[in-house]
């Protein structure tokens, strides 16, 4: 029937848990009588995500039923009614329906395609790129809401009553396209691949959708599901026995059988939707990940040495011209980095690794003046740390190589770098999907050297690319093993080799203070007091307090910057503010962007500048300092996190002049060798522990769960091949 929105009736605002339930009143546009034979003037409509624009006709499809209050008409699809015309495209497109798109917009977008307005929204929406005023962010905005209005409606629709919200649901129209709805009722755990959609949430429509609990394709998707838990924790693969107990617990139905479970994994082998490789069961990707890597790293190696003729000379040269003196270790690492294609320095704090890379990058340059040299690192903050201690200009791996935020797993095309050299820093953050676009992207005869510290934390991402390297032993590498930054006035490269040898002797003073506490709450208001102090004497920029965990205890980072968000920059008439679930976003507040973006790294640091509110739209501008600014709108937030404190993992790649961190019993499996060393390495100057002794001497010993990757043995196979 045709007819334009009223009212809403329910819900009268947004609710949480809201899943796009709706009820609304709506003027009907034509002759339409009851069984009475009563004209009725207006309807009653119920359903997922109505259309509520009020300039707009529609005709809503859909059947009559009889509700708890009485005759209403449940909505199952509907059309915009556009008039092709001038005014009829200009009032659908700044009806409200499309977010972005506002009177003014909507004339120029059909000043400049008349009545074909409506084919270029349906085909060729990169074309509103040409507009003034609509940027490829804005264009985002636009295609996302156009989806779920146009294309992705029904997708929509199908989906909200299981609880998956319209958003995801839009990600899964842009992933299977225009047969989305039928391939989810044909095989509901598809929606497993879309971001943001977990297992649980794909079950659930299952289940709604009658899917028996023992049906291969549940089965199946509990099975890949393993594996790719198996991946969160950092392995690339698994043996049979663990992949079964893992599927077991995702699917909590005792009552499959091992049978059951044996004949869908040689199914989902047999389809190449697993691979097996030394009883060693992979999703495909990731196999195809590690098995590319390890091809390219036997090409590179293939290359065996580049001389350079009187490299010790220039080494001498380059000595005298910066006033630095290379223990032999140090000349070493220089002497092999510039003599392979491919090379790996590793070591920990003090050991030279910065000053190695310089010394190589101004050798290269010196004796190949006209050739490319790339920096870089896996993370904004690590590649400003890189472009900052050497003098030389360094990016993120995924802006140098091209590869796009999100896309590190499905990335197909590469286009090789322009580069003669590409020197890699903090390499130990490599997981094996960045690994393999990196390495697949080197066009030959360029030069690669890993610098990392092997200790560290592993990569976020599957795999332990540069300890398998290491291990292997096939790759050129020196390792750094003597302290000489600091070694005379500070305690925390002699501690953190202590560390990572398993010892508990450390060396205790100003500069390297463990307190012991009776409570949490006494940890937190000791660090809190030094925080505050370390700040004002050295800036925010250069104190950081870190915590193993997130959430769950008061020592967990969100606590943690909430609690110094009100100590450092409380509310005030002057600064604006907004709230996002518990969390308030202030004028002047230090944040983190948590995401990849085209523009942004996961990991950026920056300053709230301003905070506006137009037309009922917030917008949060934020300052990253190096240039970029971004602006944020409400539903953009979630990518922006308060950043005066952090956890460890998102440390990495940084260095602050005073490093405050909480170590108590209660963070138990996070007590890590490696998060430890990681931790107090972020440290220039100072650092303070507080917490549990018994806590620090649990990180000490335990050297936590070994990933578990096939990478080194297929490196030595195709080396004996």
């Amino acid at each position: 029937m045709i007819c334009s929105f009223e009212m809403q009736i329910y819900p009268r605002k947004s609710q949480p848990g809201y899943n796009g339930y709706m009820v609304a009143s709506y003027k009907v546009q034509e002759k339409l009588v009851d069984k009475y034979g009563k004209t009725l003037k207006r309807i009653k409509v119920v359903g997922h995500l109505l259309p509520t624009a009020r300039s707009v006709r529609y005709n809503i499809t859909g059947h009559w039923q009889t509700g708890k209050h009485g005759l209403e008409y449940q909505m199952e699809d509907y059309e915009e009614i556009v008039e092709n015309s001038r005014d009829g495209i200009i009032a659908y497109l700044s009806s409200g329906l499309i977010k972005g798109i506002g009177p003014k917009l909507a004339e120029r977008i059909y000043d400049r395609f008349g009545e074909d307005t409506l084919e270029v929204m349906e085909t060729n929406m990169e074309e509103l790129l040409a507009i003034p005023g609509i940027s490829k962010k804005k264009l985002e905005r636009i295609q996302v809401s156009y989806l779920i209005n146009r294309g992705a409606r029904h997708v929509v629709a199908l989906l909200a009553p299981h609880g998956i919200s319209p958003a995801r649901a839009v990600k899964a129209f842009n992933r299977f396209g225009v047969h989305t709805d039928e391939l989810v009722r044909e095989n509901p755990y598809i929606l497993c691949d879309v971001e943001g959609i977990t297992f649980e949430k794909a079950d659930k429509v299952a289940m709604d959708m009658s899917v028996d609990r023992k049906a291969p394709i549940r089965i199946d998707a509990g099975i890949i599901q393993a594996l790719k838990n198996a991946e969160n924790n950092g392995h690339l693969c698994q043996i049979k026995e663990d992949v079964f107990s893992e599927c077991r617990r995702v699917l909590k139905t005792p009552s499959i059988t091992e049978n059951e479970l044996d004949a869908q994994i040689e199914s989902l082998t047999a389809r190449r939707e697993l691979v097996k490789f030394r009883e060693h069961y992979y999703r495909k990707a990731t196999e195809c990940a590690e098995r590319q890597v390890g091809s390219a790293v036997l090409n590179l190696l293939q290359y065996g040495s580049v001389g350079i003729p009187r490299l010790e000379d220039e080494i001498d040269r380059m000595q005298l011209q910066t006033n630095i003196q290379l223990a032999d270790k140090q000349r070493q690492a220089v002497i092999t980095a510039l003599s392979n294609i491919f090379s790996i320095i590793t070591g920990g704090p003090g050991t030279g690794k910065t000053m190695i890379q310089l010394m190589v990058l101004r050798i290269f340059e010196r004796l190949y003046p006209d050739r490319k040299i790339v920096c870089c690192a896996p993370t904004g903050q690590a590649a400003r740390q890189m472009a900052e201690s050497t003098g030389y200009p360094a990016t993120t791996i995924h802006r140098a190589f091209g590869l796009r935020p999100g896309e590190e797993e499905s990335a197909k095309e590469i286009e090789i770098l322009d580069a003669d050299l590409v020197l890699v820093d903090e390499a130990s953050m490599l997981d094996i999907f960045v690994a393999r676009h990196l390495l697949r992207a080197l066009p030959p005869g360029c030069r690669l050297i890993f610098v990392g510290d092997s200790n560290q934390l592993r990569s976020v991402g599957p795999g332990a690319v540069l300890r398998d390297l290491i291990d292997s032993k096939l790759v050129p590498t020196v390792i750094l093993d003597q302290i000489y930054r600091q070694a005379s006035d500070s305690p925390i490269p002699y501690n953190a080799k202590q560390i990572s040898e398993g010892s508990h002797e450390l060396k205790t003073g100003t500069d390297f203070q463990i307190i012991e506490t009776d409570s949490m709450e006494h940890s937190v208001m000791v660090q809190k007091e030094l925080y505050i102090q370390e700040v004002r004497r050295l800036g925010l920029d250069h104190v950081i307090m870190l915590s193993p965990l997130r959430k769950k205890t008061v020592t967990g980072v969100n606590s943690l910057n909430a609690l110094l968000q009100q100590e450092l920059n409380p509310p005030a008439d002057c600064k604006p503010e907004i709230s996002l679930g518990d969390r308030i976003y202030r004028t002047g507040d230090k944040v983190m962007q948590t995401k990849n973006t085209d523009e942004l790294n996961n990991g950026d640091l920056g300053y709230i500048k301003k905070i506006l509110v137009r037309g009922g739209q917030t917008t949060v501008y934020v300052d990253f300092g190096d240039g970029r600014q971004a602006d944020y709108e409400m539903s953009e937030l979630d990518a922006l996190d308060l950043a005066y404190a952090s956890t460890v993992h998102k440390s990495q790649g940084s260095e602050y002049h005073t490093v405050l961190l909480f170590l108590q019993d209660e963070h138990k499996n996070m007590l890590t060798r490696s998060l430890l060393y990681t931790a107090i390495t972020r440290g220039i100057k100072r650092v303070i522990i507080a917490g549990d002794r018994s806590a620090l001497d649990k990180a000490i010993d335990n050297l936590g769960s070994n990933r578990l990757t096939m990478l080194k043995e297929r490196l030595l196979e195709g080396m004996a091949a």
